[in-house]
């Protein structure tokens, strides 16, 4: 499932996570997927890229003995900087609280630095910065995957969509992928990524692999107070429990676990879609829907929730 974007510079698989918008739940879906990799013998380097403003290492209740923003001024190597926060699972902090200098941050020398951990990570996740920012997509523009995460909200969604444009247009071969996060329903879920998927396949000519939905869950915000995400009864948290039937799917190559349960597509939708016949629903020069339209083709999720989604039996 993986390019062989970094396979030259000796440098395991990168996914990056990202989002148009903050507070859409990105982090924490990062910390969880590395953590679910790791505890099916994934060996999974973290890395915290939201730099100046990091908390991956207060979410894992671990102390940073070095941090990204020390890589790249060169103060220690990527070595010195990794903690282990638990089997299977490295951690790159970023620091909190600090400015950084947009200079000393270029991909292509963090690429280098990273060259040669293929002999001791089976995969890196990259936590990405929200937004649109340079900084922001010259992380992504490292990645072999792009996990997109999003709300059924429309800020949430129309961010998103400028991620992906921006990025498809930059790397033409990576893999990108959706989660649609905080959804009230399946339904709404289900809905909310299919008329998201269509739009990028029609307006970004980008087929997205895999799309995903996870509920939203009133225990998240409790283990994430008690800063025991990674030691936490996962398995009582509809959250959790999504993912990591999602993460069957998304990761077969990865993981290779048979999904229990009568209903095996909750949680993802294969993205090969049929399109309906085409509308005036974008300036056709630049390819962005047009003001107030993309809420009607993307986020008509409420009618929709009510009932049967055509996915659904």
């Amino acid at each position: 499932m993986f390019s062989s974007l970094n396979a030259r510079f000796n440098i395991p698989p990168i996914i990056s996570v990202a989002s148009g918008k903050g507070g859409v739940g990105k982090s924490l879906l990062s910390v969880s997927l590395s953590a679910l990799l790791a505890e099916k013998g994934v060996r999974v380097l973290l890395i915290d890229a939201a730099m100046g403003l990091g908390n991956l290492h207060i979410m894992t209740n671990s102390i940073p003995v070095g941090t990204l923003e020390d890589i790249f001024e060169n103060n220690c190597e990527v070595r010195d900087a990794v903690m282990n926060i638990s089997s299977n699972l490295d951690l790159i902090p970023s620091a909190s609280g600090i400015r950084t200098n947009n200079r000393n941050i270029d991909e292509n020398r963090l690429r280098v630095k990273l060259a040669g951990l293929k002999s001791e990570y089976d995969l890196i996740i990259l936590d990405t910065p929200s937004g649109i920012s340079d900084r922001s997509l010259k992380f992504i523009s490292l990645s072999d995957t792009l996990i997109l995460m999003v709300t059924p909200e429309l800020g949430s969604l129309a961010d998103g969509y400028a991620v992906l444009k921006l990025t498809s247009a930059e790397q033409e071969n990576r893999d990108s992928m959706l989660v649609v996060n905080m959804s009230r329903s399946d339904a709404e879920g289900k809905s909310t990524a299919e008329k998201f998927a269509e739009m990028t396949k029609r307006f970004l000519s980008l087929k997205l692999k895999h799309i995903s939905w996870l509920p939203e869950d009133s225990k998240i915000k409790e283990i994430l107070m008690r800063q025991n995400i990674l030691n936490s009864k996962r398995e009582d948290c509809p959250f959790f429990a999504h993912l990591h039937e999602a993460v069957q799917y998304i990761f077969p190559d990865l993981v290779k676990h048979e999904v229990k349960g009568k209903d095996k597509s909750r949680g993802k939708i294969n993205s090969d879609f049929m399109l309906s016949s085409p509308s005036p629903l974008t300036d056709r020069n630049n390819g962005i829907p047009r003001a107030g339209e993309l809420e009607n083709n993307i986020v008509n999720t409420n009618v929709k929730a009510q009932g049967k989604t055509s996915y659904e039996s």
